[in-house]
């Protein structure tokens, strides 16, 4: 019988093989998880569609006047936030500011839209009116489809013109149908228009709103604010102008 022995070299030099066969399969598979990941990073910033880039422009781009949450955390929220994102009427320069949280299928909501406007009237460039869409959170709902509706009006700059006719649906039923047929009424681009919807662009801008909503501890709608005053319930003109007296003689002094 042959008997095989290995000298002490002989496993020296065996034992130093496998340590850089090791750490070659080793650094192969760092370089492998690096490229992966800078190759995930390349897709999720820097190779985004046209649509996605101006909407994270648009997400990014707020006027001087805003009034931020917390480091940005919708649970820190005390205060609505103030943007040029959302609806508006009146310069962001105003004094007073109306924050209303609203729906489409809410026929008291469409009332007190019409309240506020009216005594907006009398204070011209010191009352700024902001709206946000607080739906029903299910993007099926018609209130959530309404919302997203002018929300693509918006970006043909006739929001508050399709968000009236909008509230004229409220006593005659919401049909999707008629949410186009409101669209060629008033001479948006339907193609435009139903690329927005077909989209979903809007819904961020939507979930946004009701985010915002929910930290505030909204609990139903029409409920506004006119500067840090919160109201809920029927309000009528001579207390609307109240606050707002109350409020630009607060800030005169």
């Amino acid at each position: 019988m042959f008997k095989i022995t290995f000298k002490k070299d002989h496993k020296n030099h065996l034992l130093a093989t496998i340590a850089v066969f090791a750490l070659l399969i080793l650094g192969t598979f760092y370089l492998f998880s690096q490229f992966l990941f800078f190759r995930g990073s390349y897709y999720s910033s820097t190779n985004l569609t046209e649509n996605q880039r101006k909407a994270r422009q648009q997400a990014t781009e707020v006027d001087p006047f805003i009034t931020k949450a917390l480091n940005n955390d919708a649970s820190d929220i005390v205060s609505p936030i103030l943007n040029n994102i959302d609806p508006s009427i009146g310069p962001v320069a105003a004094k007073v500011n109306i924050v209303e949280f609203s729906k489409y299928d809410c026929d008291f909501c469409q009332k007190q839209e019409n309240i506020l406007r009216q005594a907006m009237k009398k204070y011209g460039a010191e009352v700024r009116l902001i709206r946000k869409d607080y739906p029903e959170k299910d993007i099926m709902s018609l209130s959530y489809q309404a919302a997203a509706a002018a929300r693509c009006a918006a970006e043909q700059k006739k929001f508050w013109q399709y968000s009236d006719e909008l509230y004229k649906l409220t006593d005659k039923g919401f049909i999707p149908a008629k949410f186009e047929q409101i669209a060629k009424n008033i001479g948006l681009n339907i193609d435009y228009f139903r690329s927005c919807l077909n989209s979903g662009r809007s819904r961020a801008l939507i979930n946004n709103n009701i985010d915002e909503g929910d930290s505030l501890g909204i609990t139903g709608v029409p409920y506004i604010y006119i500067n840090n005053e919160k109201i809920t319930g029927e309000i009528n003109v001579d207390d609307i102008e109240n606050i707002i007296d109350k409020e630009l003689s607060s800030s005169q002094n």
